[in-house]
């Protein structure tokens, strides 16, 4: 349920409730993420809910926009890399931008391990309504490998010791998390 101030409200859950933490790249308005914070499966008497930590996403008024929302913080951060960013915008970026780095990400999960990392990056290079001839532009395939910028900085972080758990399974192997 959502306030009047537009925040999520969490009913109180039961003892046996696994929390999954989640960080939405690219979590625009927030959509995304109060869809998953929203949603919960009950197994065999276990209830599962997802936990937003954090949203990142470059435009700061839909950062705004997502912590009310979703009543959760989101970090201003661009992803794109220095050459993708003249790319897509035609110009160099302003004054005091910098490449997002592994550490920028890790600061605003505020060192938490996500269980989930969820996603949703612009599709308009990969869309059909979109000309052909457009979407093979450097500026469009700048803003499709903005996904792969976000997969490169998320192994970067999981080699870190922070953000890889291990774990050992049932059956006595190593297996990290």
């Amino acid at each position: 349920m959502i306030n009047n101030i537009g925040h999520l409200e969490t009913p109180s859950l039961p003892d046996k409730t696994k929390k999954y933490t989640v960080v939405h790249f690219f979590a625009g308005i927030g959509g995304g993420a109060l869809g998953m914070q929203k949603s919960m499966v009950e197994y065999r008497g276990l209830l599962g809910k997802f936990e937003t930590i954090v949203g990142i996403d470059c435009d700061r008024e839909a950062c705004q926009d997502f912590e009310m929302i979703t009543g959760v913080p989101a970090a201003c951060i661009d992803l794109f890399s220095r050459k993708d960013y003249i790319a897509y915008h035609g110009h160099e970026p302003p004054l005091g931008w910098q490449e997002a780095t592994a550490e920028d990400i890790r600061n605003a999960t505020r060192g938490i391990y996500p269980s989930v990392i969820f996603m949703s990056p612009p599709c308009k290079g990969f869309s059909g309504l979109l000309p052909e001839k457009t979407s093979k532009t450097e500026k469009y395939q700048a803003l499709n490998r903005l996904t792969i910028r976000g997969l490169e900085l998320i192994f970067e972080l999981s080699n870190t010791p922070i953000w890889v758990t291990p774990v050992l399974s049932e059956s006595k192997e190593l297996t990290l998390t």
